[in-house]
């Protein structure tokens, strides 16, 4: 039922990793954030295609108005940036603790993977690496998905759990000589 070789277990976490990515193109844009993006024709399209399904009048010049008025009222809202979150003292002491929870349960997790493994060395340095190594892939990840993605929240997550999942396991990888 046990393996001592973690490798089966990285390669099976990054493929799941994978599939995230692999299926991301195929799942439909949120209305929601076609319309905070100004995409009123792939916004209306989005709408009358969910009405449709629905059963409802899927009305493309009824739908196509209220999107248009929801796009310009959305262009009168300031928008948020990075900056934001650390200018507002609130939003920032929000988004380090945010910070400190996703931390410290990539911290417990890379604990139980490490006691599971039996990694040679010493033992709480290789947690602490590990623990670095999760935290980079997070970020890494996060902010790549971010640029690349352009805010695709499905895209953005499998994004980031899959370089999550590589920096981890490369550096494990490495660090077991």
């Amino acid at each position: 039922m046990y393996t001592k070789d973690w490798h089966l277990f990285g390669w099976i976490s990054l493929g799941m990793g994978c599939i995230g990515l692999v299926i991301c193109p195929f799942l439909p844009e949120s209305a929601r954030w076609l319309v905070s993006q100004g995409k009123c024709e792939e916004a209306t399209k989005v709408l009358v295609k969910m009405a449709k399904e629905n059963g409802k009048d899927g009305n493309k010049d009824i739908i196509g108005g209220d999107v248009k008025y929801l796009v310009d009222e959305n262009k009168t809202v300031p928008k948020g940036s990075l900056r934001t979150i650390f200018s507002n003292g609130r939003l920032c002491f929000n988004f380090i603790m945010l910070t400190i929870c996703i931390s410290t349960s990539t911290f417990m997790l890379d604990m139980t993977y490490l006691n599971a493994t039996h990694m040679g060395g010493y033992k709480f340095l290789n947690v602490i690496i590990l623990f670095a190594a999760g935290f980079a892939g997070g970020s890494v990840g996060g902010l790549f998905m971010i640029v690349w993605a352009k805010m695709r929240r499905p895209l953005q997550q499998s994004g980031t759990n899959f370089f999550l999942l590589l920096f981890v396991h490369r550096l494990q990888d490495s660090l077991s000589l």
